[in-house]
This record gives structure tokens, sequence and C-alpha cells, in this order.
């Protein structure tokens, strides 16, 4: 169909905007615990973090830096579905042909890579914001500004490849199990919204 790519782009972007609004007081908790760890008692806990953050800064406080990480996973999401997609039909996916589960593997670690590159800048922007204290920074672009004037352009990618490493094998299992289990679901159902379902799908259907 026309424009499918920018079907699976707009549904990503407000996937990925929405659930990272919901959980963001849960990321920033988790990124303060990877950047501080525990205090020198040890008496750090998810209560008393929690409770520092609020005392610092207000409820507000809990969603600081979610701007900036809906900016990064909207888009973030939408590239991965999208070039999920692409990669599909680059290997041979047709509307009457089904690709096999490994070579869904291969097109989501390669869509999961793309994506990562691309929105990795916004990555380590976001945790700045994230972790930053009252007025540290001003705004996304006084944040930008200082990170690029202070440690370089280099700073952006800091990081970038052992996330990769992390992000490639992820995606692919990911997107791969995914889709594997939804084909999977709907022939057991007794329908499919594609007309082929490839042999491997069809042995796990028939173990049922």
């Amino acid at each position: 169909p026309k424009l499918l790519w920018l079907r699976h782009f707009s549904a990503g972007i407000f996937a990925g905007g929405t659930s990272r609004t919901c959980t963001a007081p849960i990321d920033r908790l988790r990124t303060f615990f990877q950047v501080y760890g525990l205090d020198a008692s040890g008496q750090m806990t998810i209560r008393t973090t929690l409770s520092s953050m609020v005392k610092e800064g207000g409820i507000k406080s809990l969603w600081r830096g979610n701007l900036m990480n809906v900016i990064k996973v909207s888009p973030e999401t939408g590239i991965r579905l999208m070039s999920y997609e692409t990669f599909k039909r680059l290997v041979g996916q047709t509307q009457t042909h089904e690709i096999n589960v490994f070579e869904k593997f291969l097109c989501g670690s390669a869509a999961g890579f793309t994506a990562s590159a691309l929105i990795y800048p916004m990555k380590t922007i976001k945790t700045r914001l994230t972790i930053r204290k009252t007025n540290q920074y001003q705004s996304i672009v006084d944040c930008i500004m200082k990170i690029y004037r202070g440690e370089g352009l280099r700073a952006f990618y800091k990081g970038l490849l052992p996330s990769a490493l992390a992000i490639i094998p992820a995606s692919g299992i990911d997107l791969a199990l995914y889709e594997t289990l939804k084909r999977r679901i709907e022939a057991y159902q007794g329908y499919t919204t594609n007309p082929m379902i490839n042999n491997l799908e069809k042995m796990f259907v028939n173990d049922q």
C-alpha cells in the first residue's frame, strides 16, 4: 500500500511517546540509580530516592527530562518499525511470501541499529536532562550547547558501541518473536492478515 512506511512511522511515534510519558518516573529513578548508585551509607532506596527527588523539585521533577525522552523515543520507535518493514521487503517479503524467522531477526537487528545510530545523540541529551539538578540547564538547547562547548561533538556519541551491541540482538529478537507469535495466534484462531504463513510458524501452530 502507498505510504505504508508513513503509517508504521506514525504509529511508532505515538506508541513511543505515550509509553515513555507514562513510565517517565520509573525511567528517571532507574537512570538516577545507574548514575549515582548507593550513597556512602548504603541506605539509598527507591522510597528515599523518590522522596529526595520530590523534595528537591516537586512532583513534576519525576517527569524531568521527559520531553527530551519523548523527542528521542518517539522517532526512534517510528524509525525502527519503518526500517523493519523496509528491510523485510528488501529481503523478499511480499503479500504472498512470508520471510522466515531468521530473516525477520536479521531485519529487526538492522532496524534496531539504524534507529539507535540515528537517535543516539538524543539519548545522551536525555540522560543529562534526566539527572540534572534544578537550573543546571535552562532548556534542551542550553543543554546541547553546554555539552558541545565543554566536551565536544564526540560526547554526544559516547557509549554508542556498547549500546549498539546490546540493541542489535535485542531488537532482532523483539521484532521477530513478536511477529512470529502474532502469526501463530492468528493462524490458531483461524484467520490471518497475510495469505501466507511460513512453514516454521505452521509447525508452531500444529504443535498445539
